[in-house]
């Protein structure tokens, strides 16, 4: 069901107050101010919580401890938040700084594998910042084609689409992404998606 006009209005108000705050926060305190965050998120936040709370368990069974998993997932919220908040500050940043930010490892491969013709899937995991290797990618000569989920407030989403887009990088909705995906690999380019 599709959100009232007003909520998703008020939803944008809030987003554009705190983003234009994160935005203008020095690098030098995301360390903490994310840290804070992800514990806060952890503590407040009961959904984002169980989901990665399950997550861990899945993946570790009882071979690490509840407190060890809270950790990881406390962890977890705080990467997840820094991400968000350097994919929000590549508005204020030049293309020539997100290149000497990013050390890609093996991009020789990608390049290699492009060069059969056949278009390259690329899986990535919400491990460090996956936002910026997709920046990096399309600024170094790649058409980066992400599938994404669509965000629930679409003012929120058109604008987060425009900081990918402004940079190279062609979002592809995720139930389009079947169709799209396969022209996207016919063209020869990259399709990324997370995994």
């Amino acid at each position: 069901m599709p959100k009232a006009r007003t909520a998703v209005l008020a939803e944008y108000f809030f987003y554009k107050l705190v983003s234009t705050f994160l935005i203008l926060l020095p690098r030098a305190c995301l360390g903490v101010f994310t840290w804070v965050l992800g514990r806060l998120v952890y503590c407040l936040v009961g959904s984002a919580r169980r989901v990665a709370l399950t997550n861990l368990d899945i993946a570790f069974g009882v071979s690490k401890s509840a407190s060890e998993k809270s950790t990881i997932a406390k962890r977890s919220l705080s990467s997840l938040a820094l991400t968000g908040i350097e994919m929000l500050q590549t508005v204020k940043h030049t293309t020539e700084w997100i290149q000497k930010k990013t050390v890609a490892h093996h991009f020789e491969r990608l390049v290699e594998a492009q060069k059969k013709g056949l278009g390259v899937i690329v899986c990535a995991v919400h491990y460090a910042n996956w936002e910026w290797i997709a920046l990096w990618s399309a600024q170094n000569g790649c058409q980066v084609n992400a599938v994404v989920r669509l965000l629930d407030n679409p003012l929120i989403d058109r604008e987060i689409e425009e900081i990918r887009s402004s940079r190279g990088v062609k979002i592809l909705p995720r139930k389009e992404a079947p169709r799209e995906g396969i022209r996207a690999l016919k063209r020869n380019e990259f399709l990324a998606l997370m995994v």
